[in-house]
């Protein structure tokens, strides 16, 4: 198993029963970084502990001693997430300060992002015995481990042909790994049930990862006429009317994902699932798009989903087109 995703499911079970307080997470690799510690934030909210991120830098000895060295009977407890950690050189004198990692009031993550770690701040971690997870780029043997990590945190299972065709696909771009599943999981659903290549397949082949950005972009946008023009140059050079399809759809489903945490009063990236950039990018534009056309789009998105299988580019084109225009 990656050792990466070995030491971030060893930390998960230990924080929620709070044997660890201080947990380092380091390494070369901005994803994996990102991903171990959406995790444990992730984990910590559902046991009702809300996490609040800071430049760590940003820190003095004064708000470091409120967060973690005073008790409080009545304060509710936070998990405090300092990120870009090796820009904040103070940060080792104020480890100095606590006595032992017992003392600790607050769960503290510390997010550095390099391999090699100062001697000063190495000495005070192995002092309070923190956690490590390493978080370096994966090797060839280990990204497997993380792929069903990633469809295991979608609520996808993929048999091992899909597993393999969807690897050699996007290799090391993790990232993009990551948003395909997400597509998938927002067209499948979360389930149980193991999915094959033949049933997924048409839904991430023959559209280019850049032709599927200009054609969401421009949905996002609400420049319905480009989409259309971008729709139908696709299928005529080939691209799969479904795979036109589950972009529309995604499209669809994340907006009014978006809307409903909006309309809910919650706070948006507080609890979701999207990835921070995926969340802003979609907020930028989300009062150009009504929740009823949306939900009248995808409503025709479930509708084509059987009938595109059986019809020519033609007949795809048409429905397509209605979809768009729908928005």
């Amino acid at each position: 198993m990656s050792s990466t995703i070995k030491q971030l499911k060893s930390v998960r079970q230990s924080i929620l029963h709070k044997e660890e307080r201080l947990i380092f997470l380091y390494g070369d690799n901005e994803f994996l970084l990102g991903m171990a510690t959406d995790d444990l934030q992730l984990s910590l909210s559902r046991k009702g502990i809300s996490s609040l991120r800071q430049e760590a830098k940003s820190e003095n000895s004064e708000s470091f001693e409120e967060k973690f060295l005073q008790e409080s009977l009545f304060a509710e407890e936070i998990n405090y997430i300092f990120v870009n950690a090796e820009q904040a050189p103070k940060l080792p004198q104020l480890l100095q300060e606590v006595s032992h990692k017992k003392k600790l009031t607050n769960t503290l993550l510390i997010v550095y992002n390099k391999a090699s770690v100062q001697n000063v701040l190495k000495t005070e971690l192995k002092r309070l015995e923190a956690v490590e997870i390493l978080c370096n780029s994966p090797k060839p043997f280990e990204q497997k481990d993380i792929f069903q990590f990633l469809c295991e945190k979608e609520g996808l299972n993929l048999d091992q042909k899909a597993l393999d065709a969807l690897g050699e696909q996007f290799g090391n771009n993790f990232t993009g790994f990551q948003n395909e599943l997400h597509k998938l999981s927002l067209i499948k659903g979360r389930t149980s049930e193991k999915l094959s290549w033949s049933e997924i397949k048409n839904f991430v082949e023959g559209l280019r990862e850049e032709e599927a950005f200009q054609l969401t972009s421009l949905l996002l946008e609400k420049k319905l006429p480009e989409a259309q023009a971008r729709m139908t140059h696709l299928l005529h050079t080939g691209d799969n009317g479904l795979s036109i399809l589950g972009i529309i759809s995604y499209f669809c489903r994340t907006a009014l994902y978006l809307k409903s945490e909006a309309s809910s009063l919650k706070k948006i990236g507080s609890s979701s699932k999207l990835p921070n950039f995926l969340r802003n990018r979609y907020n930028r534009h989300m009062h150009l798009h009504s929740e009823a056309s949306l939900r009248e789009a995808l409503r025709r998105c479930v509708e084509a989903d059987l009938f595109l299988k059986s019809r020519g580019r033609s007949q795809q084109l048409i429905h397509l087109s209605q979809i768009i225009l729908a928005l």
